[in-house]
């Protein structure tokens, strides 16, 4: 799936439940860069604060608006992270 995100045009992408853990998110965010999204679910999906910190790397240069990352297993460092690297993400 993240292969393709830099090839279309795809903006909304519902990825809740799948429980990629953080190779996953990591795999996911390494092409987040290119793509159109503006709109990702990733609730549920097992990962962890090592996954919000790949996120974090990624999202705040991305077209992203919203992110849903509940359910997952992210402390307070990796919550920081995030809301300080995506100041105009809503999470």
């Amino acid at each position: 799936m993240a292969g393709i995100l830099p090839n279309t045009h795809l903006k909304d992408l519902n990825m809740a439940y799948n429980h990629i853990g953080d190779e996953g998110v990591k795999a996911l965010a390494l092409h987040l860069l290119g793509s159109y999204l503006t709109d990702c679910n990733l609730q549920e999906n097992e990962f962890t604060s090592l996954g919000a910190t790949y996120l974090a790397q990624a999202v705040g240069e991305s077209r992203l608006v919203k992110l849903d990352i509940s359910g997952n297993k992210i402390c307070s460092t990796g919550r920081f992270r995030m809301i300080s690297a995506m100041p105009n993400v809503r999470i």
